[in-house]
């Protein structure tokens, strides 16, 4: 009976400990394996079509636009609040068709370079930032220029020697770009001080 208990605790412990002597288990993902995985989303993105992506109002009016999913990409729809009618956000395929000659790629009515825009002048210019720059699109005859420039490299964050003008007797933290100050009775320069961004 002993002997039994025995095995049994020894046959439990190896189909426990089976699984991490596989090298499947332990194997990191290969390249192929990351971007199968980073392709995904490609892959199933057209299959879901109108999916609802970014809504924003349009400052001052009662419309608001909305970026969805259609076959093979994404298209605008504005929509008047008030009235209930939707149509497209501007000509997609004259934008594209600008866009194409501006930037020098190919895009198609449904893979504008961009997500998300604003629109400028009552609604007759749209600005959006694709490929690192800002760019403005005239809605009325579809004229497309870069009015920012994309920026070489990634950008930097702050200078710790930035941090020096502020007075080091507090224990003082620093927290989106704010300085926080102790908790304990401030001074009002103090308060002061925590409302200087660096």
């Amino acid at each position: 009976m002993r002997r039994n208990r025995q095995w049994l605790g020894i046959g439990v412990m190896i189909v426990c400990l089976l699984p991490y002597a596989s090298p499947l288990v332990r194997a990191q993902g290969t390249r192929a394996d990351y971007e199968r995985a980073f392709a995904l989303r490609e892959r199933l993105e057209g299959l879901a079509l109108h999916i609802v992506d970014n809504v924003e109002w349009i400052e001052n009016t009662p419309r608001f636009w909305y970026r969805r999913t259609v076959k093979g990409g994404h298209e605008f729809v504005l929509v008047d609040a008030e009235t209930l009618a939707k149509r497209p956000a501007f000509d997609h395929a004259r934008l594209a068709t600008s866009l194409s000659a501006a930037m020098g790629r190919p895009y198609t009515p449904t893979t504008l370079p961009f997500s998300t825009f604003t629109f400028l002048d009552q609604e007759r210019a749209i600005q959006f930032t694709a490929a690192g720059a800002t760019w403005r699109c005239d809605l009325t005859d579809y004229a497309c220029r870069q009015i920012e420039p994309a920026t070489p490299g990634l950008p930097r964050g702050r200078n710790p020697d930035e941090l020096a003008e502020y007075p080091r007797e507090y224990d003082n933290d620093v927290h989106d770009g704010m300085v926080i100050l102790p908790t304990q009775d401030p001074s009002p320069q103090q308060v002061q001080q925590t409302r200087r961004p660096l």
